[in-house]
């Protein structure tokens, strides 16, 4: 991936992610970030 997946959940909500289980590691980002929301 070419770009800080941090960037992607940047700005407001909410977002809507296509083909992320090509990426895992921009999945792990989002997973993190949803869980840390609660």
């Amino acid at each position: 991936m070419g770009v800080d997946p941090a960037l992607v959940l940047q700005g407001p909500t909410p977002r809507v992610l296509d083909e992320w289980q090509a990426q895992p590691k921009l999945w792990d980002v989002v997973r993190h970030e949803i869980d840390g929301r609660g």
